[in-house]
């Protein structure tokens, strides 16, 4: 904090994806960083990447006394410290009003990126069905993958010229047993819808 607290900065924006950390790293630290850049009179902005939906109140370590305190109270806690909060979907928007009435969000969809087309790609990867559906990002339960799983076997019957392909990975510093469950979860409901 005394780095930032240094550069007298007007504003401090702050990236929050709950999937990008262990557990342990949600603790005391940054709800007091935020705190003292709030001191100083610092606007503190947040963009929030992940929803809540699928979180319960899974506890968390909080500072060196490894007090509990559950999720959302540290979340409620992040969003009371903001003056303005940034998200990318209308669910965020709805789930942080239910936690913070008067939160002061900011919607922003999520932007397109620009595409490089691959020529030849289904030939180099092997895929036959003309209908191509991607899903792309981190493999997480709160992005709940297993809906649209079996919405695609609905789908897949009317059109069986359709492929619904995942492209994501847990990230490396993260060794959640539960992502590798949710991920092996996510496997076997393909293979029994085939």
């Amino acid at each position: 904090s005394d780095f930032i607290l240094e550069k007298k900065p007007n504003l401090i924006h702050i990236l929050h994806e709950w999937g990008m950390f262990d557990i342990d790293t949600y603790n005391a630290g940054l709800l007091s960083l935020i705190a003292k850049i709030r001191e100083e009179r610092i606007l503190v902005t947040i963009t929030f990447f992940t929803s809540l939906k699928n979180f319960n109140e899974n506890m968390i370590s909080f500072g060196k006394e490894y007090r509990l305190y559950s999720i959302k109270t540290f979340y409620k806690s992040l969003l009371e410290l903001s003056d303005i909060i940034f998200v990318h979907t209308k669910v965020q928007m709805n789930e942080i009003k239910s936690l913070l009435k008067n939160a002061p969000i900011k919607f922003l969809p999520y932007p397109v990126n620009v595409v490089t087309k691959v020529k030849e790609a289904k030939t180099k990867l092997n895929i036959k069905e003309k209908k191509i559906v991607i899903m792309q990002g981190f493999i997480h339960k709160s992005k709940n993958y297993e809906l649209l799983l079996n919405a695609w076997d609905n789908i897949h019957k009317k059109n069986k010229d359709t492929r619904l392909i995942f492209l994501g990975n847990i990230p490396k510093r993260v060794l959640f047993t539960d992502r590798v469950n949710y991920r092996n979860t996510l496997i076997e409901i393909s293979r029994k819808l085939n």
